[in-house]
């Protein structure tokens, strides 16, 4: 085979040639019909042909005698190879994919140092690696849409370049994320840090994917653990499944114990529509329960003897952090008295003007909610009521050559 044919086409004759001559290539050696002249001998060409082809010439001499002659076969092959990719692309989302590439030549062999591919997102890349006809391609570890372009060469030079349909790819494992909680027993309805175990917690967690939905998540086996220990007590209220089988809402309450929320889905998949697996294990949402009311102090509690004044200092502790805005106390003779007064902890309080057995009523709460209520200190007693005094005869209107009077004091 060759990409063209050349030949020269001589007629002879005593009495000389008439021109031009007539010819025409042809794939029948029966072709009359001449389409092209040329003068006597001129060259002749064929190319951008493929296939079996004849130079049949046709020439006259001046007295009118003609003669016609066919040339012997000319193969001519100027058709590029075929590339075939098997599958030729993929409409859903995979997670891998084994793909044959097949290098048809149409009658010259191939060469087979030409036969290069690459696997690229980007139809226009150079191919970089060598290929063997009939060879597998794993597609696989990547994700997005690829394509393979491919070229090959025959041994004539015709070379070829094919771009498969795309390939939708998706090699990477679904995960679980955390998005959001809400303590649905706190007024202000936002996220929280801290909870308590008369608090629901509601915890929203989502399954992803980069490439392709999520779909198989499932709740059923679901242990909570605070600070690394499994918390038995805790109650889960509700698993939904929203938006088919993406987003969850997991909610919980009774959750005891001091420390960090984990809620352990360890033997729960996750399973994309590309087929990739993976267990859900532990999340995190960032949760610390908080069991533990806050402490009071009061550096100077009660005295046994009456003072015009008494001063106490109120200190205020907690194992997490205190919510200083419930800060309040009150200076009351009744220690069930409700505190109505804004204090720091750590400062000194002090009540005088008064009479009588008083008492510090003083309540904290921690950012989680709960609450040292009411707690009262003992009893300090104040006296700023004045003495009496009595006279049992106080004076007389009449003249004595003496006077007595008791005197008697009361407090």
């Amino acid at each position: 085979y060759q990409t063209e044919a050349t030949s020269k086409i001589i007629a002879t004759d005593s009495n000389g040639i008439k021109e031009p001559i007539e010819y025409v290539w042809s794939t029948s050696i029966n072709n009359t019909t001449y389409s092209q002249t040329v003068s006597n001998e001129g060259t002749v060409t064929i190319g951008d042909v493929t296939g079996d082809f004849y130079l049949i010439a046709h020439a006259c001499d001046n007295a009118g005698n003609c003669t016609r002659k066919v040339s012997n076969k000319y193969q001519i092959n100027n058709q590029k190879p075929e590339i075939v990719f098997i599958p030729n692309g993929n409409t859903t989302y995979e997670a891998k994919k084994d793909v044959v590439i097949k290098a048809i030549s149409n009658g010259p062999a191939l060469d087979l140092a030409t036969l290069k591919y690459v696997v690229s997102q980007n139809i226009n890349s150079n191919v970089t690696k060598e290929y063997t006809n009939n060879q597998t391609i794993k597609l696989e570890n990547m994700s997005g849409v690829y394509y393979i372009i491919a070229e090959a060469c025959d041994t004539l030079g015709n070379c070829t370049r094919e771009v498969s349909n795309p390939y939708k790819l998706d090699g990477e494992k679904p995960i679980v994320r955390y998005i959001s909680k809400t303590n649905t027993n706190k007024t202000n309805g936002q996220a929280v840090e801290y909870a308590t175990k008369n608090d629901t917690i509601t915890i929203v967690f989502e399954g992803t994917d980069n490439i392709s939905y999520n779909d198989g998540l499932t709740t059923n086996d679901i242990t909570v653990r605070v600070n690394g220990n499994v918390v038995n007590a805790a109650k889960v209220l509700d698993k939904t499944n929203i938006e088919n089988g993406k987003r969850y809402t997991l909610t919980l309450e009774n959750v005891t114990g001091e420390g960090i929320l984990t809620i352990s889905i360890d033997k729960t998949k996750v399973k994309d529509n590309a087929g990739n697996e993976a267990v859900v294990g532990v999340i995190t949402p960032g949760i610390i329960m908080d069991n533990t009311a806050p402490t009071i102090t009061y550096d100077k509690n009660g005295n046994n003897e009456y003072q015009k004044s008494q001063t106490s200092k109120i200190s205020v502790s907690d194992n997490r952090e205190v919510n200083t805005s419930e800060n309040k106390y009150i200076w009351s003779t009744d220690t069930n008295a409700t505190p109505n007064v804004s204090f720091t902890s750590g400062s000194s309080y002090t009540k005088d003007g008064v009479t009588g057995d008083y008492y510090i009523v003083a309540t904290a709460c921690d950012k989680a909610g709960n609450c040292n209520t009411k707690y009262a200190s003992n009893v300090f007693k104040i006296d700023n009521t004045k003495p009496t005094i009595t006279f049992d005869v106080n004076g007389n209107s009449t003249y004595q050559k003496s006077q007595t009077s008791k005197i008697t004091v009361n407090d």
